[in-house]
């Protein structure tokens, strides 16, 4: 009976493909701090459904994890689905994620005057 209450018991009593165990499961993880294995919990629940809660969990786990370019992606996206309840109760909280991320990201451009310089895709 205790084993079933642990997160990994309950994924692995689920079935292989159920967004709301998958993604219970995943914020658990979350939760406790196990980010490694809260990331492959929330992106199956993602591919199982891409709902605004399921793509913010996993952008909040992606941004502990470092992990800014999908966690940005994960982030906006939520956002755009406002048709939803829970998107549209943790719109503020998304969105001070989101900024967070955003402010971690930088690009940089490099320039040369060297003859025979090619870039590299």
């Amino acid at each position: 009976m205790v084993a079933a209450a642990h997160p990994l018991a309950a994924l692995a009593q689920s079935a292989p493909d159920d967004p709301g165990d998958l993604l219970r499961g995943g914020i658990e993880l979350r939760r406790d701090g196990r980010n490694e294995e809260a990331l492959e919990a929330l992106r199956r629940a993602v591919e199982a459904e891409r709902s605004g809660r399921a793509l913010a969990e996993l952008g909040y786990v992606e941004r502990s994890l470092g992990h800014w370019m999908d966690a940005e992606t994960h982030l906006a996206e939520a956002l755009l689905l406002e048709e939803e309840r829970w998107v549209r109760h943790h719109r503020r909280d998304v969105q001070d994620a989101l900024s967070e991320v955003r402010a971690s990201i930088g690009r940089v451009r490099v320039t040369s005057n060297v003859d025979g310089a090619e870039a590299d895709p």
